[in-house]
């Protein structure tokens, strides 16, 4: 079976909503998450009228990882991702792994 690609290390902030605030845990939930982050295809670029900001998906192979929508992301080299939308879960014997459209924070 081919080795899926994995070329990012990952820490995860869930986004915590109190009353009319939203803001993110000063405590990652997840750090050290083997990952692949890679800019979106062209199947999924062009759709998205926003070119405000780069759009990147984002493959887990760790499914324990629980993603939710508005989370941020911080890579290994400090940049700053938010998570927009759910997150795909592929739960499958040969192959599982989570699959979710990041927006880079500019």
């Amino acid at each position: 079976m081919p080795t899926l690609p994995r070329n990012n290390i990952v820490s995860v902030y869930h986004q915590v909503r109190t009353g009319n605030t939203e803001a993110w845990d000063s405590t990652a939930a997840y750090t050290g998450v083997v990952c692949c982050l890679a800019p979106t295809g062209t199947d999924v670029q062009p759709s998205v009228d926003v070119p405000a900001f780069q759009l990147f998906e984002l493959f887990v192979y760790d499914t324990t990882v629980v993603l939710k929508a508005g989370d941020k992301v911080i890579d290994q080299n400090g940049t700053v991702y938010l998570l927009d939308g759910v997150p795909y879960v592929m739960s499958w014997r040969p192959l599982s792994y989570i699959r979710a459209m990041l927006h880079e924070v500019v």
